[in-house]
């Protein structure tokens, strides 16, 4: 897991990040590519990489979000958003990829 202890990366509760990987093995493969997926579409930045459930699904329905921190203009950053979802994330049909949620923090 040496993506999740780099410099660029703010791992948001730990516990429940290795947790969620232990029950979802192969999305592990995938957050070896992510970080060169985001700087292909963003450039440099920091990553937070963090679990969301829903405040009603008692923790069931969790998805593993990474939330990219960027200068980019809204319409801009959004674009490139759209492009990685599309040119990465559904082109793969896997299951484990598509439950990788990649938001946007506006700096």
């Amino acid at each position: 897991m040496s993506f999740l202890l780099s410099e660029e990366i703010v791992l948001e509760n730990s516990d429940k990040v290795g947790d969620f990987l232990r029950n979802n093995y192969g999305m592990v493969a995938y957050l070896y590519e992510t970080p060169g997926k985001i700087k292909e579409y963003f450039g440099e930045g920091k990553l937070q990489v963090g679990i969301f459930s829903a405040p009603d699904s008692n923790d069931e329905l969790q998805e593993l979000y990474i939330e990219v921190g960027t200068l980019l203009s809204p319409e801009e950053a959004n674009e490139k958003l759209s492009k990685i979802n599309r040119n990465w994330i559904l082109i793969s049909g896997d299951q484990d990829l598509m439950s990788l949620n990649v938001t946007l923090k506006f700096l």
